[in-house]
């Protein structure tokens, strides 16, 4: 819009209109994004990475289904061009340059498909750097691009608003070249599809099944908006520049929005193919939290700078400008609510279930938002657009202006009565000081709330959070110290507390926790391989390098099995299971920059015939006798008990960390306690079996 403003208010009118509809459009390309990120980020959680069925598969069926999309929606999109800027009963002028716009800008959707289910693959591997980069650099040749195709620049046709379109169309093919050169060189994690190989039709239904919702619930939005526009349109161009202004200049902010939504429905799918559903839960509280915190912090620049933004593109018109930083405002605190119906709408689209969030988006855009237009156009622009400078004061006078919400004098009447209030209690607080709370003491009330329920969120512990709050203000005495006893025949003195670093280093390094972790006494520091826990092992290598020497570090991997709980496996399927785990065992020792681990644990075990196999056994041996490893370990949330005697039976387990309450086993499926369990009270004989097999007991899931 920088280069078209010099066009005059018909072309950035047009402009306006045609990003919208593009807006609009865009919302059916997420359908591919959509389907083939909840899909294929599944199947690489569950690594299901080879075949038709498997991520290679989707990934193929996703790039033919975009070919197909997107030639029938740029075709069709470039015949309905014209017909559809009449839709809004702009100005000739504006119809005229917004039809010269719409046409190169419908034909880029033939490049546009296909580049987002390249950048779904990417993106359902953990990579987003590479979409975004091809991203930037291509918006960077765009705008380039743009004034030698608008102006004729270097002796090129001077196009005008098309000259605009066809830059972008041009660099949106580039793009793509580029992704595609790129999928070929990377590595994807799985095989990748070859794009002349037909992979079928399978995935196509389920594809649609769950981009469709997710589409239809990204159309809402600008589909209502467009309507809106055509209201705003009767007004005349300056309410259609202003209201296309502050959308581009706003769009940085659900650039990153967009961005956000990607990484937490990826994390999501492939949380899911893993079956963590705890993880999911960290991802929302984390992302929330992000995303609450750069809401506000764009949103506290652009409220303040909300006329200087708008100034960027039109200077000349009052009005636009008026009109623009009010416009500007609202959108701002509209964005508030966004940072929290993002994060939850991604966790529902990674999930596959698009849609909750499709009705959600149907109900407050086609019910609420229009239903509030014919009380002016985007709810608060009275029907006649230049009322809104003829308030109390100068026009464009800021402090002036005043909106007026259906009752006459209503804003006056509270205003004064707020004001009054306000007179009363600063005299009241002036004569009567210490009426009110002491200060010193009213401070500390605040620590505590603050401290405490910050450690309430971190820990959904009451009494770790009480203690959080009284140790603020000095009001609490210290914990008690730790406790040691003997980790079975390891012969270690192990602290009562073992520090669980897999779910807390997954994002980033905690070097403080686990500090205070370790002055607190705690010796035994427990993390898990990268495929599960994602960057822990990494994050804990350098506190390690301090401590290597004074702690028992465990870590662990599962040997994927595909078999019934209770099943027989064959050998074949236990040496592959145990090959596996000795690969991630010096995957985790490459992680965690030791060339030697305490113990490495059996993870995930549920299958007692994996855990009897002399394959398991074999191959612990030699990473033993290789240096890599001292004892063998297990750990399990299934069939717990049956795992437990079976290993104490084998007699070659060291240690097991078992998934175990004060009320009997723990339910991986139910997030529970166990149906028909005993209470521990009653296990005591199960886990006497253990201890005289010489394994040493860890509990989680113990609260």
């Amino acid at each position: 819009l920088y280069w078209i403003g010099s066009l005059g208010t018909d072309a950035i009118a047009a402009v306006a209109l045609c990003g919208n509809i593009m807006f609009s459009m865009f919302g059916l390309t997420i359908i591919i994004e959509i389907g083939a990120l909840a899909m294929i980020s599944r199947r690489i959680g569950a690594a299901n990475l080879k075949g038709i069925d498997g991520a290679e598969g989707v990934a193929g069926q996703a790039m033919h289904l975009s070919l197909l999309l997107g030639a029938i929606v740029a075709s069709l999109g470039m015949l309905a061009a014209r017909p559809i800027m009449l839709l809004f009963d702009a100005s000739s002028a504006v119809t005229e340059l917004g039809t010269a716009y719409l046409v190169p800008m419908m034909a880029g959707f033939m490049a546009m498909f296909p580049a987002m289910a390249l950048g779904a693959t990417f993106t359902a591997t953990g990579n987003t750097r590479t979409p975004m980069y091809v991203g930037v650099v291509f918006n960077i040749v765009n705008a380039v691009l743009d004034p030698f195709l608008i102006f004729g620049w270097g002796g090129l046709p001077a196009l005008g608003v098309a000259g605009a379109a066809i830059a972008s169309l041009i660099c949106q093919a580039l793009g793509l070249l580029a992704l595609f050169e790129l999928y070929r060189r990377r590595d994807m994690g799985f095989p990748r599809p070859h794009l002349l190989r037909w992979y079928g039709v399978s995935a196509w239904s389920r594809m649609l099944r769950i981009g469709i919702p997710g589409g239809l619930g990204a159309l809402t939005r600008p589909f209502s908006t467009l309507f809106l526009l055509k209201v705003i349109a009767s007004f005349g161009p300056a309410g259609v520049a202003a209201f296309g202004i502050t959308v581009r200049s706003m769009s940085f902010t659900w650039l990153y929005y967009g961005a956000m939504s990607t990484a937490v429905a990826t994390l999501t799918g492939q949380s899911l193919g893993r079956r963590d559903v705890d993880g999911i839960r960290l991802l929302v509280t984390r992302s929330t939290r992000l995303s609450i915190l750069i809401s506000v912090g764009l949103g506290a620049l652009y409220w303040t700078f909300a006329r200087e933004v708008v100034g960027i593109f039109e200077q000349e018109n009052p009005l636009v400008l008026d009109l623009g930083t009010t416009f500007m405002r609202l959108l701002v605190l509209a964005n508030l609510t966004t940072a929290f119906s993002m994060v939850w709408a991604a966790v529902m689209q990674g999930a596959g279930d698009t849609r909750p969030p499709m009705v959600i988006a149907i109900l407050s855009n086609w019910v609420v938002k229009l239903r509030v237009r014919g009380r002016g156009a985007a709810g608060l622009v009275p029907p006649r657009p230049l009322d809104a400078h003829r308030g109390v004061g100068r026009p464009g006078d800021e402090r002036g202006a005043r909106w007026r919400l259906g009752i006459p004098g209503a804003s006056d009447r509270r205003d004064g009565a707020i004001l009054s209030r306000a007179r009363g209690t600063e005299e009241f607080m002036d004569e009567h000081p210490y009426s009110f709370v002491n200060r010193r003491k009213f401070i500390q009330v605040l620590a505590m709330i603050g401290i405490g329920g910050r450690a309430l969120l971190q820990t959904r512990d009451a009494r770790a959070a009480v203690h959080a709050a009284r140790s603020a203000v000095g009001g609490e005495t210290a914990w008690p110290k730790m406790t040691y006893r003997e980790l079975g025949r390891t012969g270690w003195k192990a602290s009562r507390l073992v520090m669980g670093c897999g779910a807390t280093l997954m994002f980033r390094r905690k070097d403080a926790l686990l500090n205070a972790a370790y002055d607190a006494g705690v010796n035994v520091f427990d993390v898990g391989y990268r495929g599960y826990y994602r960057n822990a092992e990494e994050h804990l290598a350098p506190f390690l390098q301090k401590v290597r020497d004074k702690i028992f570090l465990i870590s662990k991997a599962p040997a994927d099995v595909e078999a019934e709980p209770d099943q027989i496996i064959t050998p074949a399927q236990a040496k592959r299971a145990a090959e596996l785990w000795g690969e991630r065992m010096d995957e985790s020792l490459r992680e965690l920059g030791v060339d030697h681990v305490d113990a490495y644990y059996l993870m995930a075990s549920y299958n007692p015939s994996l855990i009897e196999s002399d394959e398991v056994h074999r191959v612990f041996q030699n990473a033993k006798q290789a240096g890599k490893v001292s004892y063998l370990g297990l750990s399990t949330h299934r069939n717990a008990e049956k795992v437990l005697l079976a290993a104490a039976h084998t007699g070659r387990y060291d240690l097991a960390m078992i998934a175990i309450t004060p009320a009997g086993w723990y339910d991986w499926e139910s997030k529970g306690i166990l149906e028909g369990t005993k209470p521990m009270v009653q296990l005591q004989p199960v886990l006497e079996t253990a201890r005289k097999a010489g394994m040493g007991l860890v509990g989680m899931k113990a609260a």
